[in-house]
């Protein structure tokens, strides 16, 4: 017997990188430590998955260029090609529920057969500096990673 040309694959839906537009804020939507922006919603998508899956595990992790500042709220430092000063980025489930630094959640797969899935969430600014003299207007930016393990 001979085998030739056998190619073994992963089960994996295709899950693009998510940029999400922040807009743009005043100094004096943060007047105080603890003030919050506006949320943003958006959608992590996994798209194409593969049959066989049936559920996602799922977890946001912080980056080394945007550490945790809380992990029990969601909220990580701005990075380090950031200008704006005082300001973390805080990530929640859409329906306002606490998202939690690397936990694990679990969802449901589409269907046996594959499909589509989608994680809804929300993002916002929220002042974490105390003192107005620490406060600066400039670029915010964060990331976070989204790992995804298929059971």
């Amino acid at each position: 017997m001979n085998t030739n040309g056998t190619r073994i694959v992963s089960q994996s839906c295709e899950t693009p990188d998510v940029k999400v537009d922040m807009g743009s804020y005043t100094m004096s939507d943060f007047l105080q430590n603890g003030d919050y922006a506006k949320e943003k919603y958006f959608f992590l998508d996994m798209k194409n998955c593969p049959p066989g899956i049936n559920n996602f595990r799922y977890s946001f992790s912080p980056t080394a260029g945007s550490p945790a500042w809380s992990a029990d709220t969601g909220v990580v430092h701005l990075n380090s090609n950031s200008t704006a000063k005082g300001l973390a980025l805080q990530m929640r489930f859409s329906d306002r529920t606490i998202l939690k630094l690397n936990q694990n959640y679990i969802m449901k797969a589409p269907t046996s057969s594959g499909g589509n899935a989608s994680v809804s969430l929300q993002a916002r600014f929220v002042r974490i500096e105390p003192s107005n003299a620490q406060m600066r207007a400039g670029d915010a930016n964060a990331e976070i990673a989204f790992v995804v393990e298929y059971l």
